[in-house]
């Protein structure tokens, strides 16, 4: 079992350091390590589900595909915004040296929480895997290797494909007949336990209380504490789940970081290989967390790791 859990320090602010730096004199030979680098094909709105509600009857993915003729990986990539839509396009810019070393990206659709209520979220990314599988030819995806990605609420259903493989009940729509099942899960910033993410009087200072518009119930009362469980990735975990890579901010006041502890310690008392990094006063911002470099090596070398097997 893989056990990690490490705490990450970013520098928010750039500060630039002055470093006196002392060359070597005379001929020297410097030895590259040999990488692939790919050009990529955007190719935009691809039908993937004639399941969508009455505003939007189809469901669509863009895809990043790298200009090979050999099966790659696929890492589907879920956006967050609350479960209340979907911007396929916000992220394509920093995937697209990600695509280039050799993954296809997969952006999708899934019905907004103000139109149908959950699990019709985690039905529409299951079906974009199915897609995936169903066309694995057509578009270069090695289909025993892929992964998916998401913040915030994107991460969510990440951590929800991740552990509801074997699912049927979440298992509808389109292409039936091949599996939804991933092998790598990354996810940032994820509410995991939706009855406990902001308590009644927090919710109302935001404003918002996006859990109960998605389950169409008020997640608080304890009443619908099953009901909130079944919404989870939590109550899925199975010893033979994908490796999970877990990243939290100590400083997000929208999903609190122990959303992801509790979740990391789960999955290991499940036997799933799992990494948890927290970030020392990282916020909830998806761009504070893709404007950082490290950040985003861990999780491309995570990827590395369980789809390329580097």
């Amino acid at each position: 079992m893989n056990k990690f859990k490490r705490i990450l320090g970013l520098t928010l602010i750039t500060v630039l350091l002055l470093t006196q730096l002392t060359f070597a004199q005379g001929k020297m030979e410097l030895n590259l390590e040999p990488t692939t680098l790919y050009h990529v094909k955007l190719i935009k709105d691809v039908n993937f589900s004639q399941s969508g509600d009455g505003n939007q009857p189809n469901l669509s993915m863009d895809i990043l595909r790298p200009t090979s003729n050999e099966p790659l990986p696929a890492i589907v990539y879920i956006t967050g915004n609350a479960w209340r839509y979907a911007d396929r396009s916000v992220n394509l810019p920093m995937f697209a040296e990600i695509a280039r070393s050799g993954y296809v990206i997969v952006f999708i659709d899934w019905r907004a929480s103000s139109n149908e209520k959950f699990p019709a979220q985690i039905e529409d990314a299951k079906t974009a895997v199915r897609f995936l599988r169903a066309n694995a030819e057509k578009y270069n995806i090695d289909p025993d290797r892929i992964g998916t990605w998401g913040h915030s609420s994107g991460g969510h259903l990440a951590s929800m494909l991740g552990t509801t493989g074997d699912v049927e009940e979440f298992d509808k729509g389109d292409w039936q007949g091949y599996s939804s099942r991933v092998q790598a899960v990354a996810a940032w910033s994820a509410p995991i336990d939706l009855g406990t993410i902001n308590p009644p009087s927090k919710a109302s200072e935001l404003h918002t209380d996006n859990s109960s518009l998605l389950l169409g119930i008020n997640v608080y009362d304890p009443a619908n504490k099953e009901k909130v469980a079944a919404a989870g990735p939590t109550k899925y975990i199975t010893e033979d789940d994908p490796a999970f890579l877990l990243i939290y901010g100590d400083k997000d006041p929208v999903i609190p970081i122990k959303q992801g502890e509790d979740f990391y310690d789960a999955l290991i008392a499940g036997g799933v290989d799992a990494t948890f990094y927290k970030v020392i006063s990282g916020v909830h911002s998806s761009i504070q967390f893709t404007n950082q470099e490290k950040i985003m090596n861990i999780t491309k070398d995570f990827f590395d790791k369980e789809l390329k097997g580097e």
